[in-house]
């Protein structure tokens, strides 16, 4: 999920439309030669160098003009409609993705590098999160008193488990984009591993 602009027509152009060419050359005559050809009518930009193999071995894919029913100003109502999928702002409180994995049954396989928990994956139970600390795991006696005074709250008690299990790594490492990429990765490519995942990138 990136925040922030991005002009379409400039990371996919319309190569196989003339009236791109005429409307939008500035930037048809930019890059045109270098363009990657995904199709006869769309290329991706040449910065798009990556996904274009991604592309190519059907692991990514563009879905082009869309928009969400939100034309105000306001960046965050226009935020929360695309993350939550309804037709007005704040009025639904899950996420598009959340409840599509219900619907796929995959409730258990997702995970989130972001903190906090995105609007887009809420709904979905069994979630976790990864996201570097900069301090160190609770102690087991901590969690324990923690699970205790939560016993009768069974979401509190999953996400204690969660904290127990996972490793001490997470808890020493660099937040920027690349390194969390990486880690993405590793989690990705086990077999094991979710199939659903949300990178929240700042933009």
């Amino acid at each position: 999920m990136l925040r922030g602009g991005l002009d379409g027509l400039s990371a996919v152009p319309a190569i196989g439309d003339k009236k791109f060419e005429k409307y939008r050359k500035n930037l048809y005559g930019e890059y045109s030669k270098d363009v990657f050809k995904i199709s006869a009518d769309f290329g991706l930009h040449p910065r798009l160098e990556y996904f274009n193999i991604l592309y190519g071995r059907n692991e990514a894919a563009v879905v082009h003009a869309t928009n969400t029913p939100y034309v105000d100003r306001s960046h965050f109502d226009g935020q929360d409609v695309m993350m939550s999928g309804g037709l007005r702002p704040y009025a639904v409180k899950t996420g598009w993705l959340g409840r599509g994995m219900i619907t796929a049954n995959i409730m258990e396989v997702g995970l989130t590098l972001s903190l906090p928990m995105p609007l887009l994956l809420r709904g979905a139970e069994q979630k976790d999160n990864y996201f570097p600390a900069e301090g160190i795991i609770p102690k087991d006696a901590t969690l324990e008193k923690l699970i205790s005074a939560y016993r009768n709250d069974d979401d509190m008690k999953t996400v204690m488990e969660n904290i127990r299990r996972r490793p001490v790594s997470h808890f020493f490492g660099e937040n920027d984009t690349k390194d969390l990429a990486k880690h993405t990765g590793r989690i990705l490519k086990d077999e094991l591993g979710p199939n659903v995942a949300v990178f929240d990138m700042d933009g």
